[in-house]
């Protein structure tokens, strides 16, 4: 039987696991459908069942590794709001670009008051700002507050919780700095403790020797630590599309492999009695793979690395065996392989990235070499690597689409040059100069040297490039439908159709055509989208004739998590908008103005509006003269915009603001006889001066100010417009304790219902018969 018809239906099952229940008796039916395949193999519908049977197992295997165990001492079992002293051995240790680390805690015991208890499973420590002074194998103790993690429940983002699942990890906690953590007990001497003391000092070495430039992308190349690449730097490295050469992953492990091959080839060709035995191409590969291993944790063992090790040892049974067989067979094997010992893999982008770039590469090279070699040498090398960028780059768009939502196009020139020079040059340089260290540390520094001009050199050509017309990539948000058109559309490039089943191309690439120029349907209107993008704020209000206002971005406060990048932007493509008509910054605090600066970037705006005198912070400034969006600002009292009739557009800044909260910019929108209420931050003062200056009338859905504080006075806006319906953004369990306690009890003495993001995630307010209500995101639609 085909083994793509198993991976498929291992794939299936897998990809259908997290939208079936948990609760029924999934286990049954891999058992179950190989009994009937066992007995039924030699009838023809025996691969069904075996296909069943894969299906089925990739469901199990996925549940076991999701769920999260249930043994009575799971450290899962003690999440809590109260701090908690925890105990457990560092299992690994990564450093977070810009500032701060993360390490993987095995917990071996858990302290509450007085009482001590044992604990297992593992958990996520996250040091905010600092270099956690720890190395694998340490016993190690922090005080900090255990919770579950959890998604922001927000159209097209990134399903991190199941990422670390993925990996047995279902806690996390944080401290503020590396002085949080204590160290109980060093590790034993032992080979690893012993390789990452190596790896540390080699990165010491290459930042303390005189480096030209690129220090940071030596030590990414050498140790697989990419800790030190800034923003900066990161961002140049992704408009060109070279990025992907910075990650210790398949292709710096294939290169390894393929040359210590070569290598060992040159020696074994030298000895007759070597040939006789055995030829060389079966054989070193097996000789070799304890060096290809031993690389891959020196590289930091990363979960790429670990599937292009997985489908290195396939290849090496593959050749140890003398089994001779199609590249896209093995291909197919170490998928296969690698969703058996990791099912949730499937979902990861490294996962995806890597098979369908190589995939591309075996299916569009081969047929196109009896055409390149009559070709000169030099050129022919040339055009193979030309077409062997094509063809990734081609075969792996519709992934990059759905998870980047960023287009590269300089990647096709620019990886001509970098391929090879990273990974034919510097990568080699990098393990010599490591391996000549300890006997030679000027040669090694010679060597370091020559890596970082040589990395220099090729920064600098890609900035170029970036910056030539039609190359300097952008951002592309856009819908699953139209990801999928995509998708169908590369399939149908790629697919081996025999040579009578043209028509079936062009019908495909027809059909592709066709599902992406399907227009967006237009969201309902007029309605109220609340996203969650924890303690801040982004509303999108969508008016009757079906304008788009954006109110606020969100923002944490911090440099490493982008909110209008990660969350506002996927979110506004998932629900198909292409175009904002405004763009509106209540105020200039962090979180609310801090991701509209993507937006602004990125995004067709027509207008951008703020408070008369309000202060736009520098980053919006750049993204408004770039995209040159008009300011229109807001003087204080009301202002009444013109709209269609049945229906209004009014605006109020507080005319003498006590704090920069009251000098929010505060939006209400009538709909006929509904009207709904924006009040941004407001205090208060502020909202005493909106009420004097407002009259008494009902209000369809209100946003309590100021994320629910106490300091806002709710009860004086409730009263006063008599909402239906309230919701408040805010983040789950935020230091602020937001929405405070007496604002919750004003509302249910009023008996309003409440919503709110951090408990609901992203919330759809629509007048529904004649009524307006709430639905919640779950699943791919509001519910």
């Amino acid at each position: 039987m085909s083994i793509f018809l198993l991976l498929g239906a291992l794939a299936a099952g897998i990809g259908l696991a997290p939208d079936l229940p948990t609760d029924l008796p999934w286990p049954v039916l891999p058992f179950l459908s190989a009994a009937i395949w066992f007995f039924c193999r030699r009838f023809a519908a025996a691969p069904f069942f075996l296909a069943l049977f894969c299906f089925s197992l990739g469901l199990v295997l996925y549940q076991l590794q999701i769920v999260p165990p249930s043994a009575p001492r799971e450290i899962s079992h003690t999440i809590g709001d109260e701090p908690t002293v925890v105990e457990g051995r560092v299992l690994a240790i990564g450093y977070r670009p810009e500032s701060g680390s993360r390490i993987e805690v095995d917990a071996q015991r858990i302290v509450r008051g007085t009482k001590s208890e044992v604990t297992c499973g593992r958990l996520l420590l996250t040091v905010r700002l600092g270099t956690a002074e720890c190395l694998p194998g340490d016993i190690i103790r922090f005080r900090a507050r255990l919770r579950p993690p959890r998604l922001f429940q927000t159209p097209g983002e990134y399903d991190y919780p199941r990422k670390l699942a993925a990996a047995g990890i279902f806690v996390t906690a944080s401290v503020e700095g590396p002085r949080e953590i204590i160290l109980l007990r060093a590790s034993p001497a032992g080979p690893r403790r012993w390789l990452e003391r190596c790896r540390a000092e080699v990165a010491r070495f290459i930042h303390r020797t005189a480096i030209p430039r690129q220090p940071a992308l030596v030590v990414a190349l050498t140790t697989g630590d990419q800790s030190g690449i800034n923003e900066e730097l990161r961002q140049i490295l992704t408009r060109g599309g070279v990025s992907h050469l910075f990650a210790i992953s398949g292709q710096n492990l294939g290169l390894i492999a393929v040359g210590l091959v070569l290598l060992t080839t040159l020696v074994w060709r030298r000895f007759e009695y070597l040939l006789l035995s055995a030829p060389p191409l079966r054989v070193l590969p097996f000789l070799t793979a304890p060096a290809v291993i031993l690389f891959f944790f020196w590289s930091g063992a990363s979960v790429s690395a670990l599937r292009a090790l997985v489908m290195y040892l396939v290849v090496v049974i593959f050749l140890l065996f003398g089994r001779r067989t199609n590249p896209l067979h093995i291909l197919a094997t170490a998928a296969f392989a690698i969703l058996l010992l990791q099912p949730a893999s499937l979902f990861e982008p490294s996962f995806q990235l890597s098979f369908a770039g190589l995939a591309g590469i075996m299916m569009l090279v081969p047929p196109c070499q009896p055409h390149l070699a009559q070709l000169p040498g030099l050129f022919r090398w040339l055009t193979t690597l030309a077409l062997a960028t094509v063809a990734a780059t081609l075969a792996t768009l519709p992934f990059v689409l759905f998870h980047f939502h960023f287009i590269a196009p300089a990647g096709l020139v620019t990886n001509l040059a970098a391929v090879p020079l990273v990974g034919c040059v510097v990568v080699p340089l990098a393990l010599l100069a490591t391996l000549v260290l300890p006997f030679s540390p000027e040669i090694a520094s010679s060597l370091f040297g020559g890596c970082g001009l040589l990395l220099d050199g090729m920064v600098a050509l890609v900035d170029t490039i970036t910056r030539w017309p039609g190359l300097s990539g952008f951002y592309f948000y856009t819908t699953p439908l139209r990801t999928f058109a995509v998708l169908l559309a590369v399939i149908s490039v790629f697919f081996p159709w025999r040579r009578d089943w043209h028509i079936c191309r062009v019908v495909t690439i027809g059909s592709a055509l066709v599902l992406f120029c399907l227009p967006v349907p237009s969201p309902s209107a007029p309605a109220l989208t609340v996203l969650s993008v924890g303690q801040g704020e982004a509303l999108l209000l969508t008016l009757g004739d079906g304008q788009q206002l954006l109110v606020d971005g969100g923002g944490l406060y911090g440099t490493t998590f982008d909110t209008g990048e990660r969350l506002v932007a996927p979110a506004l493509g998932r629900l198909g908008i292409r175009k904002l008509d405004a763009v509106v910054m209540s105020h200039a605090h962090p979180d609310h103005a801090k991701g509209l600066a993507h937006i602004l970037r990125n995004f067709p705006v027509a207008e951008f509006w703020c408070g008369e005198g309000a202060i736009i912070p520098p980053e919006i400034v750049a993204g408004l003269t770039l995209r040159g969006i008009p300011i229109r600002t807001f003087p204080p009292g009301w202002t009444v915009l013109p709209r269609p009739p049945e229906e209004s557009l009014a605006l109020f800044l507080s005319p003498h603001p006590a704090t920069a909260n009251d000098a929010s910019l505060v939006i209400l929108a009538k709909f006929g006889n509904d009207c709904v209420l924006l009040p941004g931050d407001l205090e208060r003062p502020g909202i005493i001066e909106l009420l004097r200056q407002t009259p008494s009338f009902p209000v369809a859905v209100i946003k309590i100010p100021h994320h629910g504080s106490r300091l806002s006075t709710p009860g004086l806006l409730l009263d006063h417009f008599s909402p239906g319906l309230a919701v408040v953004s805010a983040g789950a369990g935020n230091r602020f304790g937001f929405p405070h306690r007496e604002t919750i009890t004003v509302l249910s003495e009023r008996r309003i219902p409440l919503w709110r993001t951090d408990l609901h995630g992203t919330l759809h307010f629509s007048r529904r018969g004649g009524e307006w209500r709430a639905e919640r995101w779950k699943n791919g639609d509001f519910h």
